[in-house]
């Protein structure tokens, strides 16, 4: 038997100890790798071969009551690029396919250039060079100088970066700015595989881009080889892509702009180098409802290969995006179109800065027609004044003149202490009371009848009422009428005030003043409730928008009902109301009220107009020879079914009193309103050509 000798002993086991000590390393380094290094590499992977792509919900559609398109949502294409597969082909190769898609897509090619550099550039601000303790600049992981962005001298070690440049030197921006390639949390330059070129592309011209692109020559290029091929061939399939996309379109135009509102883009973010673009209402309906009509995100995971093409066998989990549901509003298109067509005629005769006007049914409160002029076309919200945007029906608080007087009217009836046949001195005043208001024709009209303060619209009757009442039956009234609260109708921006109208230790002439529309400031759509309660026999109905949502296969998933908020007066005051208030509006008797124009050949009308100067800035002082005209009325006074306020804002033709403008709009409106709804009329014909 042979002995190794001692000294081939000693190295065989000093190589079997350096073996089994390369084992141990590698050991360490797998358990290190697979245990502490393993979402690391994990990451680094998925990164590489995995993605998930993110899907915009479809939003909602807005309809009116009979089921009419009032908001849609079409598919469209965002066109993406992937400047990282890009970057992978020649120069030439490079300059061609993009000279080819600045023709297909109308971008200007510079900007092409810029957007399809394969970094992620950032410029702006002081950037510095980041050095160590020992003055040495960092490097990245590329082995190139990394610089800083400085802000008050004080370096942001947060946001790294490295110069670009070409072979001209430093790469700048259009405005001069140095342009740098961003670096990841590992000094990585983060390279730029999603870049956005245009929006909202028809789907026709997205089908005429592919197929221009599948022609783009491959073959005849220095670059190209056997190798190479695949890169050549992404110009074709993967290097543009179409996102799918919505873009929300309002196929009526200006109609009925103010309810609808409008949508702006939204980008939300959902990783580091990718967002997603949805839609979100930025006023009317569309803000109010946003939760409802916006819908859920969509996603879906996908295993790509080198040339970034999916392989299907490896899809992931997939998530359907859920459409938005459907909002179905009270509005009936048809007597908006009528509502809309008066106005612009009102516009044309009286040239005035705006007419608005509410229509909307007594007993359930639902709104059918809500117009403003002039409007804007929520398609292009942005091409129109920002003053058309506003919605004063509900935002703008002005006095609301001699309309206001019926609810000094209701208080005095409801409290009975007072009737329609109770006389009131028109002709004195009490001289501790403050100055005498001043009647709208500038005489005396002496003795009347609480009835008769209405017809005639006499300040100092109402003046004086404001006094027999006292300052808290009056505030308790304005409050129940619902002036010094919000209605509630689903629409965004509305205002209202909120202390007592009359504060008599403050200002003794508020007592006076308040119940002649002087000295508070209400929202035509208070005032159009107001009436409607007087109308519904003393119940305040809240204001309703939204008749139902839908889910996309009809199913109800709410329902708008009727809503009282309170009973404001009894039946029988209210009758009595209605009656006086029918009064103002009869012309063929020797008292003919303010309103007769506004009264409609078939059907009965009851209402109250409105004449209100416009208070200074601050509220402090009016303003000379500019007016509020309004009328608010109801129809017909048997039975009331419509209540409607016109208002205008100073009327630069004619006259500026609300029986005018405001009640000539409310008659033809109403006309036209009445036979659409085949209201039944209850005027009895007693003449030819004579109604009563």
């Amino acid at each position: 038997m042979n002995i190794l000798p001692t000294s081939q002993i000693k190295w065989l086991q000093f190589i079997i100890a350096g073996v089994m000590f390369c084992f141990a390393v590698l050991a360490c380094r797998l358990v290190y790798v697979q245990y502490f290094q393993h979402e690391y590499y994990k990451n680094l992977c998925d990164n590489n071969v995995s993605r998930t792509e993110f899907y915009a919900p479809r939003r909602g559609a807005i309809k009116d009551v009979k089921g009419n398109l009032l908001a849609i949502t079409r598919d469209v294409r965002n066109i993406v690029i992937n400047p990282k597969l890009l970057h992978q082909v020649d120069p030439q190769a490079r300059s061609a396919f993009l000279t080819l898609l600045s023709s297909l897509t109308s971008v200007d090619r510079e900007e092409l250039v810029r957007k399809s550099c394969f970094y992620r550039p950032v410029w702006g601000g002081t950037w510095t060079p980041w050095t160590n303790e020992n003055g040495f600049p960092k490097l990245s992981k590329e082995g190139l100088p990394i610089y800083v962005r400085s802000t008050n001298g004080i370096p942001n070690t947060n946001l790294c970066a490295v110069c670009v440049n070409d072979s001209q030197g430093q790469v700048h921006t259009p405005e001069g700015e140095p342009v740098y390639a961003q670096l990841n949390s590992k000094y990585q330059i983060i390279t730029n595989q999603y870049v956005r070129i245009c929006r909202n592309v028809p789907l026709e011209n997205w089908q005429h881009l592919r197929s221009e692109i599948a022609k783009f020559p491959i073959t005849n290029w220095p670059g190209y080889d056997k190798t190479t091929a695949p890169n050549y061939r992404a110009l074709r399939t993967s290097v543009v892509s179409g996102e799918p996309d919505y873009r929300r379109e309002y196929p009526n135009g200006k109609f009925m702009s103010h309810v609808l509102g409008y949508t702006k883009a939204m980008e939300l973010k959902v990783n580091d180098n990718k967002s997603v673009q949805l839609i979100e209402g930025a006023d009317g309906v569309e803000r109010f409802l946003n939760d409802q009509l916006l819908g859920s995100l969509g996603w879906r995971k996908k295993i790509i290969r080198r040339d970034g093409t999916e392989i299907t066998s490896h899809r992931g989990h997939n998530f359907d995006a859920g459409d938005g549901l459907t909002v179905v509003l009270t509005l009936d298109s048809a007597i908006q179109q009528i509502v809309e067509e008066e106005l612009e005629k009102t516009m044309e005769e009286y040239h005035p800065l705006t007419v608005s006007c509410v229509v909307a049914e007594v007993k359930t409160g639902r709104i059918l027609a809500y117009a403003i002029t002039p409007d804007y076309d929520p398609n292009h919200p942005s091409l129109f004044p920002a003053e058309t945007w506003r919605n004063r029906i509900i935002a703008d608080l002005i006095e609301p003149g001699s309309t206001f007087k019926v609810v000094s009217l209701c208080a005095a009836l409801n409290e009975e202490k007072y009737t329609l046949n109770t006389p009131i001195n028109c002709s004195t005043w009490n001289a501790e009371w403050g100055k005498r208001p001043r009647e709208s024709n500038h005489g005396d009209l002496g003795v009347l009848t609480l009835e008769g303060i209405l017809i005639k619209s006499s300040n100092v009757g109402f003046g004086k009422l404001g006094w027999m009442l006292t300052p808290t039956v009056e505030n308790k009234y304005i409050r129940n009428f619902g002036y010094r609260a919000l209605t509630g109708i689903m629409l965004p921006g509305e205002r209202s005030g909120i202390r007592d109208a009359i504060q008599p230790t403050k200002d003794k002439l508020s007592i006076s003043r308040v119940p002649i529309g002087q000295g508070i400031a209400v929202s035509q759509l208070q005032t159009t409730m107001a009436i409607g309660a007087v109308a519904n026999l003393g119940m305040l109905m809240r204001p309703v928008i939204l008749d139902r949502i839908e889910d996309s296969k009809g199913n109800i998933c709410k329902e708008e009902f009727p809503q009282p908020v309170r009973r404001v007066i009894s039946e029988k005051a209210a009758r009595d109301a209605i009656k006086a208030m029918r009064s103002v509006t009869l012309g063929d008797t020797d008292m003919r009220g303010t309103g007769y124009r506004a009264d409609l050949t078939y059907h009965s009308v009851g209402g109250k107009t409105g004449t209100a100067q416009k208070a200074g800035a601050g509220g402090v002082g009016y303003l000379p020879g500019k007016y509020y005209a309004s009328f608010v009325g109801f129809f017909p006074t048997e039975d009331p079914a419509i209540v409607m306020s016109v208002m205008v804002d100073e009327p630069k033709t004619g006259s500026t009193y609300g029986g005018v403008a405001p009640a000539l709009t409310f008659h033809e409106i109403g006309e036209r309103v009445a036979r659409y709804l085949d209201i039944p009329p209850d005027k009895i014909k007693v003449a030819v050509g004579k109604v009563r």
